[in-house]
């Protein structure tokens, strides 16, 4: 149970993080000069898709060695 709460978790993470990214280049209503750093935004997607496939690999070793268990019982 607790592999497939993570597997899920980390997908909604990467996903989340790609619609950050998405979002931050969309046009956006206002003055040109007040648009977002595009250097700081790379970087804080960068280690929050790491993070999500670090859970997301996490996730699929858990859920391979509770399957192992199944069948060796």
């Amino acid at each position: 149970m607790r592999a497939y709460i993570l597997l899920v978790t980390s997908i909604a993470w990467i996903a989340l993080s790609i619609g950050r990214l998405l979002y931050a280049y969309t046009p956006q209503a206002g003055p040109v000069g007040e648009g977002p750093q595009l250097n700081g935004i790379w970087i804080e997607v960068g280690f929050s898709l790491a993070g999500g496939i670090c859970f997301l690999l996490l996730a699929i070793l858990t859920l391979r060695r509770a399957n192992k268990k199944e069948d060796n019982t």
